[in-house]
């Protein structure tokens, strides 16, 4: 017997951008991104990853983006909390640095 499970997909939609979750049936899920993608490498189903996530595999033709006409990808934060913001270190300092400018240098679609 497959149980299925109820999964939620994320999106944005125009033109005002309002967040739209989609339930998704599926007999697997995940939070291991690496798992996931080899799953997915493996032709194995669909995922909802982000680019960060799969940029090799998308250069490299082991993956494809499918792109919905209706709906965008939705944006994600990335977050850095610290107990204080007074007196970082300049490791911490440098790492954030480099850190947004590594994702800032991502091209969403995948290419390089």
């Amino acid at each position: 017997m497959i149980t299925l499970l109820s999964v939620h997909w994320a999106f944005s939609k125009p033109p005002a951008l309002r967040r739209l979750a989609q339930s998704i049936k599926s007999r697997f899920s995940s939070s291991n991104v690496e798992g996931v993608r080899a799953l997915c490498t493996a032709e194995m189903g669909l995922a909802q990853l982000t680019a960060w996530d799969v940029r090799e595999e998308l250069i490299n033709g082991e993956l494809i983006a499918i792109s919905l006409d209706d709906v965008q990808d939705q944006m994600l934060a990335v977050w850095a909390l610290f107990p204080t913001s007074r007196h970082l270190p300049v490791r911490v300092i440098t790492f954030l640095d480099v850190l947004k400018q590594a994702m800032q240098s991502i091209n969403m679609s995948g290419a390089p």
